[in-house]
């Protein structure tokens, strides 16, 4: 593992093959920003690196430069081995290895065991073991290149991290409470050696067939000089240790808190950390001056002065991005922390940095078109573009602390939001601002705007004065004289979201709501919560999720009626996204921006709506749909009352009334046609009203 290895031949043995359907690609920073877990070289250029989430990334002159490879499935990845240029083997946390026989361009999968960590070594052409940390605990080996695989069970309740051979006999297997394991007879029976420590043991390296060292966490360092029998307990500094690697007998590093290096076999270690380095996970020691060494967030650095001076190989924008905004399909911008501001020109494949005017944390970004554009942030910070982003004009709005969001409908009509129940409207394309009436009576901040027209619109926030989270929807009627609560819940509230009068979504630190009725009525789809949802028209949409320590990320194709399980593709937190008709993107911590197009839901769980109605209530989808020139809707009612069937076209207005009279409880369906009324071809919506139970489903015409 983690060490220069040899170049060598194996036969295939995979018979399972992925076809990658929605894939997301790093837009910055690149190659990747997953956290690396380990690495690999076969020689001073080739080299491998793989980690959370899918990163697996690849260079071939020795470390200069990396490319981000797409494989099948986007798990954590711990380990990898390549016996040469075309031939690799990747292990994840789920038990799966997977394969490469065309230098990682396709891949193969197969699942050894459930949910296990499978750490991968091979020694040579024919000889190979994998570490499954599966309950029990196993090593599979193969002796016919992979073709067949032997089980073998270590009799060890102790979770074990990595493996080695020496020889086709002699390995050794460490992990938690200091464990360490022998084998004499290539991996069938397995020997307890006395530990000299219960520390947690990570990475294990032999220089020659006698030396060999043991990392892991408080500084834990063991040696032996017996080929592994006895093992002579040091400790370097009080650092985690996550991997040591040996080019020679003398010369060798260790990564982790810190960076040592030894030019004396082992017997002393010098410190040549540099900076304010996350922590680091995997090291290489390619020849007599270069390393590379590999860390938290994608981080690559490389030496090429045995560690006196280091390089990162990492590019692109390191700042937290919290918004994104297309004009059009090649003009788009995002925002972040200290006063960032990137522009792309074709579609997202590059983003410019633009000249700063501010170090404020930048929150919240609209543009209305491709010149006039508003920014808001902290400190009541207000920036706004007339040509586009090549210049900014800095301001701030009075009486406001933090502002997060803002929304403008024309060129002069606009409203900012933030911190302390602020809603402020310009009339002046945000010269001036005054601030709008909240009818509320405990103190919130406001995270998110959705504005419909001149008199409707939505906000959303959470108060901050509960020990709980508390999460509250706003609503305005006349413009923003007033707003009115019509949603409370134990949830803090993100971000709303309102595609026309009566669909719309708020997100929330647990949950996800929807109305179909202008916020008279909210149903809890099972999506979770999240920070963010965008719909680019009333069909595409996208919701993201961060949960500490990995982002999901949903995607629909259909309104809503069906959201993707979640893919998680990255350890990064993510904070906004957006979508046009085609493409998806996603931006976040550490300069995380992610893109997609045109992403093939392949699973996919459908939301209960009206689920106090469930088995009793039924509207069906309109047949046929689309239409042109008549659709029939069909429905079922478990009660007598009055119903009411209307049509409305995508801004609100009411096209047609096709039922509106007491019925009783039953069965019907009616006939919408076009005939004499003048509409153009796009999307409506009906709605069925019966007592307190509302629907509404949308239709499309096509003339």
């Amino acid at each position: 593992m983690k060490k220069i290895g040899l170049v060598l031949s194996l036969v295939l043995f995979f018979s399972v093959s992925f076809q990658v359907n929605a894939q997301w690609f790093w837009q910055n920073p690149l190659p990747q920003g997953n956290t690396i877990l380990d690495s690999y070289f076969l020689d001073n250029n080739n080299g491998w690196a793989v980690g959370r989430y899918g990163a697996c990334t690849k260079t071939t002159d020795g470390g200069e430069t990396w490319e981000h490879i797409q494989v099948p499935i986007h798990s954590t990845f711990i380990s990898v081995n390549f016996l040469n240029t075309y031939i690799g083997y990747i292990g994840d946390q789920e038990g799966n290895l997977l394969k490469t026989t065309d230098g990682g361009n396709n891949w193969s999968v197969q699942q050894i065991d459930t949910y296990a960590d499978i750490n991968v070594f091979f020694i040579d052409q024919n000889y190979g073991w994998l570490l499954s940390s599966g309950t029990p605990n196993k090593i599979y080996r193969t002796s016919d290149g992979g073709t067949n695989w032997q089980p073998y069970l270590i009799n060890t309740t102790h979770f074990l991290n990595d493996i080695i051979f020496t020889d086709t006999s002699h390995g050794f297997v460490i992990g938690n409470s200091g464990e360490i394991l022998m084998t004499y007879n290539g991996g069938i029976n397995w020997t307890h050696i006395n530990s000299p420590t219960t520390a947690i043991l990570l990475s294990i390296k032999f220089k020659n067939s006698f030396e060999g060292f043991i990392v892991g966490n408080f500084g834990t360092l063991l040696k032996t000089i017996d080929a592994g029998i006895n093992w002579q307990l040091s400790f370097i500094g009080s650092d985690l240790l996550s991997d040591i690697d040996f080019l020679d007998n003398n010369r060798g590093m260790i990564v982790g808190g810190k960076i040592y290096f030894t030019s004396n076999g082992g017997s002393t270690w010098v410190d040549k950390t540099f900076g304010s380095l996350l922590g680091l996970s995997t090291c290489n020691y390619l020849n007599e001056t270069d390393c590379v060494i590999f860390g938290e967030r994608g981080n690559i650095y490389k030496s090429t002065s045995n560690g006196n001076d280091w390089e990162s190989k990492l590019s692109g924008e390191r700042n937290n991005l919290k918004d994104i905004v297309f004009v059009d399909n090649e003009n788009g911008y995002i925002i972040g922390s200290y006063g960032l501001i990137l522009k792309t020109v074709d579609g997202g494949k590059n983003w410019e940095k633009m000249d700063s005017v501010t170090n404020e944390s930048l929150n919240g970004l609209y543009f209305i078109n491709r010149l006039n554009g508003w920014i808001v942030g902290s400190n009541s910070i207000l920036l706004r573009s007339i040509n586009g982003g090549q210049s900014w004009q800095i301001d701030t709005i009075p009486g406001c602390n933090d502002l997060y969001s803002i929304f403008f409908l024309t060129n002069d009509i606009g409203w900012a939001a933030g911190e302390n129940n602020k809603i402020l409207k310009s009339l002046d394309g945000g010269e001036t601002w005054d601030i709008q009436q909240i009818n509320a009576s405990q103190s919130f901040n406001i995270n998110s705007l959705s504005i419909l027209d001149k008199n409707i619109g939505y906000a959303c926030g959470f108060y901050y004065t509960y020990l709980t989270p508390k999460g509250i929807v706003l609503k305005t009627t006349n413009g923003g004289l007033n707003w009115d609560s019509v949603k409370t819940d134990n949830s803090h509230f993100n971000s709303v979201l309102f595609l026309d009068q009566f669909n719309g979504w708020v997100v929330g630190s647990s949950r996800t709501f929807h109305t179909t009725n202008g916020g008279n009525s909210w149903i809890t789809p099972d999506i979770g919560g999240g920070n963010d949802i965008f719909f680019s028209n009333n069909l595409n949409g996208i919701k993201i999720e961060s949960l500490g320590y990995k982002s999901n990320i949903r995607i629909t194709k259909d309104g809503g009626e069906t959201w993707s399980l979640p893919q998680i593709v990255t350890d990064n937190d993510l904070y906004s996204a957006y979508a046009d008709l085609n493409n998806f993107w996603t931006v976040g911590s550490n300069g995380t921006i992610l893109f997609s197009n045109s992403p093939i839901i392949t699973e996919a769980i459908r939301i209960n709506y009206n689920s106090k109605y469930q088995n009793q209530y039924c509207q069906l989808q309109n047949y046929p749909n689309p239409f042109n020139p008549s659709t029939k809707i069909s429905w079922q009612v478990p009660v007598s009352g009055w119903q009411t069937l209307k049509v409305y076209d995508i801004l609100g207005n009411e096209v047609a009334t096709l039922v509106n009279e007491y019925r009783d409880a039953g069965s019907y369906n009616e006939e919408f046609t076009i005939n004499n009324l003048q509409l153009s071809s796009g999307v409506y919506f009906y709605q069925l009203r019966v007592g307190d139970f509302v629907e509404t489903k949308k239709m499309i015409l096509l003339k």
